[in-house]
């Protein structure tokens, strides 16, 4: 660098020295007594020595072996990939640095940290990511494992096997209120139900007896698919009926209510449908005088559904009946203690 000074210096110098010495100084002295303007030679005269100073500058660079640098836009395009797998979804590609992957994998509620390259240049579209965000959990629940979600530049593309083909056009109404441009055209349908993927893997593992089939990982995890599937499934069922009905109680009693009991049957009907499953009978309380009473109060008509349920026909060995008092309140009590809400009972479903 000191180099490259000096070398300057000693030519700015040599064009000055020059300058001075090649100016035509009597041409301007014999123009001075005349009206004439002589700005155009003036104007010449510091053009010609700045594009010296240029040349010379241009050819010192070169000789030194430098260039003049270049400043480059920010303009990178982001370009991300969601992937689901195993009910997780992950996220590849590139962003600028590990603070910006931390805010997109924030916004996109990414659970899984996929494989990130980082790059400077790269910029975000928040109006976009935005959008996105609203799809994450759609694409989660609609979309079997190795579906895609991916973002390059402004073009949104889905790849994947919807679970249910009427999951189509509910996937389709979330795009268009999200404000979306994306083809789901290219979205199969799983149209085999789960009996036939393990009959469809037995058969690709020429599986011949009940211990291998016990001990293939792919059957295992199918099978473990299809409980929490039929799980979740269940429990939707069961809240439903009681958001539109709460199960309550005759005051200071124990004995559910004539007009709640007509969802305790419903809850009947559900666990015959599926008689592998098993529940638990969560009874709840505000937190309005003691909490050992509370306690008591809870249990026993937790205990009430659970003799209801067994009365319309449930094995007993399926229920689980606890009693929670006052500990897992969902609402803010007022200032006596009293809540409606909390005083609820709850149906939580195990699983086999």
């Amino acid at each position: 660098m000191g180099k490259k000074v000096i070398i300057l210096l000693l030519l700015l110098v040599a064009l000055i020295v020059y300058t001075i010495t090649s100016f035509e100084y009597k041409t301007i002295l014999s123009n001075s007594n005349s009206n004439d303007v002589v700005e155009p030679q003036k104007n010449e005269f510091v053009d010609s020595i700045m594009n010296k100073f240029n040349d010379i500058k241009q050819k010192v660079s070169s000789t030194l072996g430098e260039e003049e640098p270049v400043v480059e836009q920010n303009t990178n395009p982001m370009n991300l990939e969601l992937v689901k797998d195993n009910g997780n979804v992950s996220m590849n590609g590139i962003l600028k640095d590990e603070a910006q992957a931390a805010e997109v994998e924030n916004l996109l509620n990414i659970n899984r940290e996929g494989s990130y390259k980082y790059n400077p240049a790269i910029t975000l579209d928040n109006e976009l990511l935005q959008k996105i965000s609203e799809l994450v959990t759609p694409f989660k629940d609609f979309l079997s494992d190795g579906s895609k979600l991916a973002i390059n530049g402004d073009e949104v593309t889905l790849t994947g096997e919807l679970k249910d083909p009427s999951y189509s056009e509910l996937l389709k109404s979330i795009v268009n209120r999200v404000g979306l441009d994306i083809d789901l055209s290219s979205l199969t349908l799983n149209n085999k139900s789960k009996t036939e993927e393990i009959i469809d893997t037995i058969k690709d593992k020429k599986i011949n007896n009940i211990k291998d089939l016990a001990k293939n990982e792919d059957i295992v995890k199918i099978a473990k698919k299809v409980n929490t599937e039929k799980t979740q499934e269940v429990q939707s069922s069961i809240n439903k009926v009681l958001e539109e009905n709460k199960i309550t109680f005759e005051r200071r009693s124990t004995k559910i209510t004539n007009d709640s009991f007509s969802s305790v049957k419903q809850v009947a009907e559900i666990l015959k449908s599926n008689e592998s499953l098993n529940i638990e009978i969560g009874g709840h309380t505000d937190s309005r005088g003691a909490a050992s009473l509370n306690k008591r109060i809870s249990q026993d008509r937790a205990n009430s559904v659970m003799n209801a349920l067994v009365d319309l026909g449930i094995d007993k060995s399926r229920l689980k009946a606890i009693g929670y008092g006052e500990d897992f309140p969902i609402a803010e009590d007022d200032k006596d203690g009293l809540s409606e809400i909390n005083r609820r009972v709850e149906i939580k479903v195990l699983g086999e």
